[in-house]
């Protein structure tokens, strides 16, 4: 899972020099929708990311630090035998 939010932040990075930058919220949901979890998977990452405090802009790094927090590499590799993750923006 760390390669793959690695590509995403360098993907994200790339455009955002090009003057496209994306709210904090969205960057979140598409990091987590993009990394072809499991429904279990996704609500167990979404369990780890605080939605509760008014205008959170630390949304996105929450999402990665949960996603690194429940899901390792070896989980994260099984998935990719069965389907590739899309790591578009």
């Amino acid at each position: 899972i760390h390669m793959y939010i690695s590509d995403f932040d360098t993907k994200y990075n790339r455009i955002a020099k090009l003057g496209l930058k994306l709210p904090d919220r969205l960057l979140a949901f598409k990091l987590i929708k993009r990394a072809s979890l499991t429904v279990t998977e996704k609500k167990l990452v979404m369990t780890g990311i605080n939605f509760t405090t008014t205008g959170a802009t630390d949304l996105y790094e929450q999402a990665k630090s949960s996603l690194r927090k429940f899901l390792s590499d070896q989980i994260y590799s099984s998935a990719l035998n069965s389907k590739s993750p899309a790591i578009g923006i």
